[in-house]
């Protein structure tokens, strides 16, 4: 490519500061750059945990029915041990085991593997939170018949904070009463029919990463303990 930019003037223009012959070299500095990135993110993938090469497909170990497209399926695909609850145990090792076990970075090796590991092992305790709503909270509820399949345990009233139930169930009409329900300052106004907005917030502090360790905290206040 700087062969080809050796064509360009290499004087000063009116478009720019820089020559025409210099902002040719930029393309190219730009493209390896862009280059650079995407080796470094493939390098988290331990590649003969795969079957495949160039583009794609892959073919995941363990799983001979499952073909991901392109390298940027096989990450998601990985990645997904972190996320998906739907997942089983030994299905989320498994896609901890295509993370590769040394990333180089500035300040030393990094593996992924052990990090992903790691971060399963801890899940459980979000697992049994979700279960633990799911039964006692929402219930099982089919969208067809518009009816539960399975009643939830408690349900929303004896999920939430008791005060916090007490203030909405004390609300008459359309009466709101005033909580600070995503913890910004502000009181939110939630009425009574509401109570499971209390619920989603409480929620959240378990999926949301973004939020702040405190707000994190405020937010499980929600639920009843």
């Amino acid at each position: 490519m700087a062969a080809r930019c050796s064509y360009f003037d290499n004087g000063s223009n009116d478009s720019s500061s820089s020559s025409y012959q210099t902002l040719c070299n930029g393309l190219g500095a730009r493209s390896s750059l862009e280059e650079a990135i995407e080796n470094l993110r493939w390098q988290a993938i331990n590649w003969s945990k795969l079957t495949g090469s160039g583009h794609g497909p892959f073919v995941p170990e363990g799983d001979s029915s499952k073909s991901l497209r392109d390298k940027w399926q096989v990450v998601n695909y990985a990645r997904e041990a972190l996320w998906q609850r739907e997942l089983s145990s030994s299905q989320k090792t498994a896609r901890c085991a295509l993370f590769s076990t040394s990333v180089t970075t500035d300040t030393g090796t990094v593996n992924l593997k052990t990090l992903c590991d790691s971060a399963i092992a801890a899940s459980t305790a979000p697992d049994a939170f979700w279960a633990a709503v799911d039964t006692n909270c929402w219930g099982e509820w089919n969208n067809t018949t518009q009816q539960y399949t399975t009643a939830p345990v408690l349900g929303q009233d004896k999920c939430i904070n008791s005060d916090n139930n007490t203030a909405l169930n004390n609300l008459t009409g359309n009466n709101a009463a005033s909580i600070d329900i995503d913890w910004d300052g502000t009181a939110d106004q939630v009425k009574r029919w509401e109570k499971w907005k209390l619920l989603d917030k409480g929620m959240e502090a378990v999926w949301n990463r973004n939020l702040d360790k405190t707000v994190q905290a405020k937010q499980m206040f929600k639920l009843q303990y």
